[in-house]
């Protein structure tokens, strides 16, 4: 997605293995993936999840890593009081 930097990604797009095409929204990628415009994409379980409850034909036109691209920790903060 445009605007995001993916730290496993960028040096396989600057060795010049890959191809970044920049696109404004998950939904975009998933579009281009089901049109066979991109070979993968990285998006997240979440927003995947989302979609394929939208689109339950997609599931069966996707593949999906089982193995995460990257994992974050979350906090959920809130004030003391």
């Amino acid at each position: 997605m445009r605007g995001y930097h993916y730290f496993r990604v960028a040096p396989v797009i600057k060795e010049g293995k890959a191809k970044l095409t920049p696109t404004s929204s998950e939904l975009q990628l998933l579009e281009m993936l089901i049109k066979q415009r991109l070979d993968l994409a990285v998006i997240s379980q979440a927003t995947l999840n989302y979609y394929f409850k939208i689109h339950p034909d997609w599931k069966s036109q996707l593949h999906y890593s089982k193995t995460p691209h990257e994992q974050y920790y979350r906090a959920l903060l809130s004030p003391k009081e």
